[in-house]
């Protein structure tokens, strides 16, 4: 097949490029060679800002052969090659050698090359894994160092730490990285991964002798208010010749597991890897929407949510004992019915009981969205809320007088009946459900 006329001019500067010496007015001092290469400044200023000032008349300086001197202490023999060869022939260099890599990028930065700096960008970024495994503790000591100028590495790699923490905290480099580079991750609100299992790790770092000391000062880092005292006790515990813990933290940390809400505790974004795990809500990040719900948009990020109650405490229909065996008590909980489509529940600040009586309630709701699109949920809020939450011995979870929401014993349906609440969609009558997550909502901290 014929070449196209593309082709066959990208063939004739391939051979112009390897031809260049013969005519070439520009000679070009690298790190590691005294080597010269020979370059066109027309070429070389039609395709580089940067070549283009450098070679004007202000700035440019010749030798004794009437030739255009640069010299660039900080770029390699190799690496000023491939840039020419993308200057003359729009060549890509393709590699999964990071080291190279990222010196083409940081050199195409400084000379202005911008399809070529924006080309290696991307070709990292999609090699980001590759990378992760192979190169953990240069590619993030570049992301350290080049961050506000290649944003995009930065956002990705982020991102892959986020959904998987592992890639890093699993790592054989992982006890290489510094306290800045772990500060970053310890920053970072989407972390798939508990507090808990984030203090293992971080011990796990201090226990190496030359970061023993700098552990201390990640230690405000660890958001123990996230987690159960539970965890906190067995971490107390397991660890207690390895870490100690400094007094005004411990303080806090136990007056928060005492007394709820202490002073000193700091307000940090809930993490997304501290919340619990559902069949139900896929995405972790929804648990932030639900909480805007409960607090009409002023309290996303302070709400723990603890699976409690699911199908596992039940045959094929709905049993009302283990409900209230383990759902009854003063504490909120929030309900979702998995249906066909469709996702209905409410949320109960009260509590649930069995004594067949209703309770008042301002801040209960019901909701309901589709196809797992939390952005478009319906919001139903009580309208009479002397019977806003009914207490039912012989039956599950009970809303309005309705009733607007209700699961009977031994049933696999719900049935709803606007009244206590403003109507939800045209959702009436009775409905087959899937699966039930009833969650623990725990306030972290005030909004």
């Amino acid at each position: 097949m014929d070449s196209t006329p593309k082709e066959l001019l990208i063939n004739d500067y391939s051979k112009f490029f390897e031809e260049r010496e013969e005519t070439a007015d520009v000679e070009i001092t690298t790190s590691n060679t005294e080597k010269k290469i020979s370059a066109h400044s027309l070429i070389l200023g039609i395709r580089s800002d940067y070549f283009k000032k450098s070679l004007s008349e202000i700035w440019a300086k010749k030798n004794n052969y009437g030739k255009f001197e640069l010299v660039f202490p900080d770029i390699e023999y190799e690496i000023m090659i491939i840039l020419l060869k993308h200057l003359y022939c729009a060549e890509i260099y393709d590699s999964d050698d990071f080291y190279t890599l990222s010196k083409v990028l940081i050199a195409s930065d400084k000379f202005n090359i911008v399809n070529l700096s924006d080309l290696i960008q991307n070709m990292i970024s999609e090699k980001i894994l590759i990378f992760i495994n192979n190169n953990l503790f240069d590619l993030f000591e570049f992301i350290m160092k080049y961050h506000q100028i290649f944003t995009l590495i930065d956002k990705v790699f982020m991102d892959e730490i986020a959904k998987d923490p592992n890639l890093l905290f699993s790592s054989k480099n992982f006890v290489k990285l510094d306290e800045n580079m772990l500060e970053k991750i310890l920053l970072c609100d989407n972390l798939m991964i508990s507090e808990f299992k984030i203090c293992e790790h971080l011990i796990k770092w201090g226990d190496v002798e030359n970061n023993s000391i700098k552990f201390d000062s990640l230690f405000h880092l660890i958001r123990f208010h996230q987690m159960k005292k539970e965890e906190f006790f067995e971490i107390k515990k397991k660890y207690r010749t390895k870490v100690t813990f400094p007094d005004d933290l411990l303080d806090d940390i136990i007056g928060f597991f005492m007394c709820n809400y202490p002073q000193n505790i700091k307000k940090s974004p809930f993490r997304l890897g501290n919340y619990q795990r559902s069949q139900i809500i896929k995405n972790h990040e929804d648990f932030l929407e639900i909480s805007s719900w409960i607090d009409n948009d002023r309290g996303k990020n302070s709400f723990r949510f603890d699976l409690i109650f699911d199908n596992k405490f039940f045959g094929s229909s709905f049993n009302a004992i283990p409900f209230h065996t383990i759902c009854d008590g003063t504490f909120s909980t929030i309900i979702f019915f998995d249906l066909i489509g469709t996702t209905v529940g409410g949320y109960n600040p009260l509590g649930w009981f069995n004594d067949n009586k209703y309770r008042l309630s301002n801040s209960s709701f019901l909701f309901a969205y589709n196809d797992d699109n939390l952005k478009n949920t319906t919001i139903s809020r009580v309208i009479e809320n002397v019977k806003a939450i009914g207490g039912s011995k012989n039956d599950g979870p009970w809303f309005g007088e309705g009733p607007d929401l209700v699961v009977r014993h031994n049933a696999n349906q719900i049935e709803m009946k606007s009244k206590t609440y403003n109507k939800l969609l045209d959702l009436k009558g009775k409905y087959l459900f899937r699966n039930i997550e009833i969650f623990k909502v725990t306030r972290i901290y005030e909004t």
